[in-house]
């Protein structure tokens, strides 16, 4: 299942969402946290990658690679670490 951030969401109600959605799922299935990246400069998506972990997401989904800068790219290579 993939929670995607591309709707009007603050990143509080986002994780908040992406927790619900892991217990839901109750280890039936993954859950990997939707990220639109033009809606996110660098900074806050090196922020919410850990977070989105944090709240149980299995992982994060990178949408609309044309808008990954170089600077998005250093950015998740860093909360992925």
């Amino acid at each position: 299942m993939c929670l995607m951030k591309e709707t009007q969401l603050n990143r509080r109600d986002f994780i908040r969402t992406a927790g619900l959605g892991v217990a839901a799922l109750a280890g039936q299935a993954p859950l990997y946290a939707g990220l639109f990246v033009p809606k996110l400069d660098p900074h806050e998506l090196q922020e919410v990658i850990p977070q989105a972990v944090a709240a149980g997401a299995d992982g994060v989904a990178l949408f609309s690679r044309g808008a990954m800068s170089p600077a998005h790219f250093e950015a998740a290579r860093r909360a992925l670490r």
